[in-house]
């Protein structure tokens, strides 16, 4: 039997040694956060990339038992090759955000080759992660066996650009273009007042993005792009295109195509620009102090066009590891939860993807881009189409030959004939 004098000396070690452990002399063993790798494209110091920055950066305020080794790539272009050189050795990243990069390469390869989540179910199991994905995503890129590879945090909402108000107004413009001709007329007027007000300022001069961005216009006005899959594109339709853009090149004083959107986006800032080929998303590029109004691009149907998809956004690398994995899918619920999106929108300007965001309730905090997209949603003919149509190799062959094709080193015959051909 235990005598009192026991019991008492039990009960004195024990509250010392609660006392020692409150002191610091216990020592705890904690676990080690689950490490994951994930490569973007947000690398530059635009303020939307330092923004989208920020806005993964506090993924971990909110996991602290989660460290996400963040690797920013400056261009998506770059993130796709740091990618393929790293996918093609055998060592997967846990996160990509492709920014619609990628769907011919490292997409189909890892797919192919079991190296990606299959998200459908995560999202079965939770009711507020399946609230938070948009059906444009389900509906574009759950495969025929049930199985969703990728969802995107903001959507495309396409099919139109800025124009200078005061250079439209200077120049004597006072409606904006319904079809392609008065669209012409209108860079021919800008471009005539200029050479007799103001020699510095041109009517136009696309980017090499803006230029893909007109033809996936011109592939939903013609119904290539529609709902549902692609149609093949027919050497008519790219010879219709090729027209377009040496049409618009034509207004253009510069033949060189080492021009990218932000370089078009400076010329515009600089009241040099009278049009800017871009998306809504482009309000957060625009110098606050220019005159920027938005319209649709010309078309040659009785109702205006727009356009919005839901392009190829995170990929999670199927690293066999559960708790990366779980990882990886809990990054991309926050990315997709209301309180980020709701950010991503006031902070970047995109169009956010969750639909349970409610656009109008932010036309009084960001004027210019709730007025384009305004006007996009109030197109007469608003179509959700699958990602593009063209493909990588074919992109890539379209920017290596373009300045050839403008210069007339290469005749449109010539340059359909590469397109088709890079088809893989």
């Amino acid at each position: 039997m235990i005598s009192k004098f026991a019991i008492k000396r039990i009960v004195i070690s024990f509250f010392l040694s609660i006392c020692m452990c409150a002191l610091g002399g216990c020592e705890t063993v904690s676990e080690e956060p689950t490490e994951i790798t994930f490569i973007h494209g947000w690398g530059s110091t635009e303020a939307d990339h330092v923004a989208m920055r920020q806005i993964y950066s506090d993924f971990e305020k909110e996991n602290p038992d989660i460290h996400l080794n963040m690797i920013s790539m400056p261009t998506n272009r770059e993130m796709i090759r740091l990618v393929e050189d790293m996918i093609t050795t055998g060592n997967i990243p846990d996160v990509i955000f492709t920014a619609g990069e990628g769907k011919d390469g490292i997409y189909s390869f890892m797919r192919n080759n079991n190296m990606l989540v299959d998200l459908m179910p995560y999202i079965n199991a939770d009711e507020a992660f399946q609230d938070s994905i948009s059906p444009i995503i389900t509906n574009t890129w759950t495969t025929e066996d049930g199985k969703l590879f990728t969802a995107t945090d903001v959507l495309i909402l396409s099919g139109g650009y800025w124009y200078n108000r005061d250079i439209f107004e200077q120049a004597g413009i006072r409606e904006v273009p319904g079809s392609w001709e008065e669209f012409y007329q209108v860079l021919e007027t800008v471009n005539d007042w200029a050479l007799q007000n103001n020699p510095s300022v041109e009517a136009i001069r696309p980017s090499f993005d803006a230029y893909m961005y007109m033809a996936d216009n011109y592939f939903v006005e013609k119904g290539v792009l529609t709902e549902g899959t692609p149609l093949p594109l027919s050497t008519q339709n790219l010879s219709d295109v090729l027209d377009l853009w040496n049409t618009v090149h034509s207004y253009e004083n510069v033949n060189y195509r080492n021009f990218s959107y932000r370089d078009e986006a400076a010329l515009f800032n600089d009241n040099k620009l009278a049009i800017f080929i871009n998306g809504v998303w482009g309000a957060s590029m625009i110098d606050p102090k220019i005159k920027a109004g938005y319209a649709l691009l010309p078309h040659d149907e009785i109702q205006s066009i727009s356009y919005q998809s839901a392009d190829l956004g995170y990929l999670l690398g199927n690293s066999k590891n559960e708790k990366k994995i779980e990882a990886g899918v809990r990054f991309l619920k926050y990315m997709l939860s209301e309180e980020v999106q709701k950010r991503i929108i006031l902070e970047t300007q995109q169009m956010p993807s969750n639909p349970n965001i409610v656009i109008s309730d932010y036309y009084g905090t960001l004027e210019r881009f709730s007025i384009a997209v305004e006007k996009v949603q109030l197109a007469g003919r608003r179509i959700e189409i699958p990602s593009m149509v063209l493909t990588q190799s074919q992109r890539e062959t379209i920017e290596n030959n373009m300045n050839a094709f403008f210069l007339e080193k290469i005749t449109k015959e010539e340059f359909v004939d590469l397109i088709e051909q890079a088809v893989g």
